[in-house]
């Protein structure tokens, strides 16, 4: 869904974006630790789910920072709202002692990672698109 954002909504976008992704990033690191640790299996992801975390260009760590630099750009002062943190905290992944239900929890995980990255993409375009237009007035 592609829809027109303003002013007041660059700082809901910004700050949602970065909520959603400090909750992925629990989940993600989860799915790592499982590669990891698991045992018996002949092929592990830990690399690939490692890069997805920390790569210093596209990583998710990166992307955190560059939606907290995006907020301050913008002129707004990134929130650390208490409950958001509290409620990232409060996240846990059960650990799986089986790698079919660890491969059905990591696939759930990266799909739905996936499903947020496209969203935000769209959303992020429409900043762009926005934030352009206002420039030419």
């Amino acid at each position: 869904m592609y829809h027109f954002v303003d002013d007041c909504q660059l700082e809901v976008v910004l700050h949602t974006a970065f909520e959603r992704l400090a909750r992925v990033s629990v989940f993600l690191e989860q799915a790592r630790v499982g590669e990891t640790t698991a045992i018996n299996e002949n092929v592990s992801f830990e690399t690939e789910l490692r890069v997805l975390e920390d790569d210093p260009e596209t990583g998710l760590y990166w992307l955190l920072c560059a939606i907290h630099r995006a907020m301050y750009a913008a002129g707004s002062r990134p929130i650390v709202d208490r409950d958001v943190v509290a409620g990232v905290r409060r996240v846990r992944v059960p650990n799986v002692d089986r790698n079919a239900l660890r491969h059905v929890r990591d696939y759930l995980v990266l799909r739905d990672f996936r499903r947020l990255l496209n969203r935000l993409s769209i959303e992020f375009a429409a900043l762009r698109n926005y934030l352009q237009r206002r420039r030419t007035y």
